[in-house]
């Protein structure tokens, strides 16, 4: 097997597994949880997080709303975008592959919804309770998350080998110029 095939594959089996994960999810908020609704599935966390059932028509965690056709195409440059990369990929750097494949897969499931439903569904929410106020982070779903995460892992992978790169390279040394010295000048 080539090393573009390995790494397609390695890919594309984390873009399925977060596809299934994330449609998985998704259908089973919609079937249990009315709209609107919320779900607190662990007791000890209560405080901070639940599960919710609400739509979004914009980009991940609700920003830019009603803009589903916008993000259609942006999903789908970014898919070929990343097909197009996976030849280029290193083998030797698993963790690049992981990142592709969580992106991918995160990518494919926003876009599985917006194209058959016309908006996502998102349902993880975490909030903090801190003297009297409540600070809310906007739902998200296991696509957006596989999505920053894997855009969070590629920065970090990247910055590594830049920082290998950089230790192994050596300074290029100037020519040392020679000096010479006449008798005839010292007199």
């Amino acid at each position: 097997m080539r090393h573009s095939q390995r790494n397609a594959l390695t890919i594309g089996i984390i873009a399925a597994i977060v596809l299934l994960l994330d449609q998985t999810t998704k259908a089973w908020v919609r079937v249990h949880i009315p709209f609107g609704g919320a779900l607190y599935p662990l007791p000890f966390a209560r405080s901070f997080f639940r599960l919710t059932h609400l739509t979004n028509t914009g980009v991940a965690f609700g920003f830019l709303r009603d803009s589903s056709f916008l993000f259609v195409i942006i999903a789908a440059v970014i898919l070929l975008t990343i097909l197009l990369y996976v030849r280029h990929l290193p083998w030797e750097r698993p963790l690049i592959q992981v990142a592709a494949g969580l992106q991918l897969g995160g990518a494919l499931g926003n876009l599985f919804d917006r194209v058959i439903r016309g908006h996502v569904t998102d349902f993880l929410d975490f909030y903090v309770r801190w003297k009297g106020k409540v600070y809310h982070y906007p739902p998200f779903n296991v696509a957006d998350a596989s999505i920053v995460v894997g855009v969070a892992l590629l920065i970090v992978c990247l910055w590594r080998e830049e920082k290998r790169l950089a230790s192994s390279a050596r300074p290029i040394e100037a020519p040392q110029r020679e000096e010479r010295t006449t008798w005839e000048g010292m007199r």
